[in-house]
């Protein structure tokens, strides 16, 4: 796989991140999120792509709309060309000082569950995790992720406390009464 920028959605699809975009997740948005746009400050593999463009629907309306990632893990954020590498603590901040806004923000945000855990397998084994999977798809073993990634916290204060500054920064990039469709996940404990 190469980290170019260029990479297809299709080969997208192979590369392992257990918070991507769901296929039904993305006809929704194609179908329900205004023209605009939008912010992925979380986007991994960069599945929030797939909305930009021109959409024509069958009513006729045809929607227009243009997508930005912003992406911690340098190997994740190679894999689509609107996508940049950083820290959304960082590069938001900067961003809102340029006046650079959006309409709205799509994430799929880290989830608290065993996917933040620090599996450290060494196989090919089917479990999905952040540094699991980062460690496949980089081929690198020893790959860590990024020190301040919410992928490396599980749900608890930590965790809250990260999303609500990270939901405070998202809504300095907002236009006034900007948009923010939020893909979370149940977290499930002792069944």
């Amino acid at each position: 796989m190469r980290f170019d920028g260029t990479t297809t959605p299709a080969a997208i699809r192979v590369v392992r991140h257990p918070a991507r975009f769901s296929g039904a997740i993305l006809q929704w948005l194609q179908e329900n999120v205004p023209e605009g746009s939008y912010l992925d400050p979380m986007a991994g593999v960069g599945g929030v792509h797939v909305l930009a463009g021109e959409l024509e629907h069958a009513d006729g309306r045809i929607t227009r709309r243009i997508t930005v990632g912003v992406e911690i893990e340098p190997e994740w954020a190679a894999m689509h060309r609107e996508t940049r590498y950083g820290d959304l603590f960082e590069v938001l901040p900067r961003w809102a000082a340029e006046n650079v806004l959006f309409n709205g923000i799509v994430v799929s945000c880290c989830y608290g569950n065993r996917f933040a855990d620090h599996h450290n397998a060494a196989d090919n084994s089917e479990r999905h995790g952040y540094t699991h999977d980062l460690r496949e798809t980089t081929g690198d073993m020893k790959r860590k992720l990024a020190a301040t990634s919410s992928g490396t916290l599980h749900f608890g204060r930590a965790y809250i406390d990260w999303h609500r500054r990270a939901w405070d920064v998202c809504a300095t990039v907002l236009v006034p009464r900007g948009w923010m469709f939020l893909n979370v996940s149940d977290f499930i404990r002792r069944k």
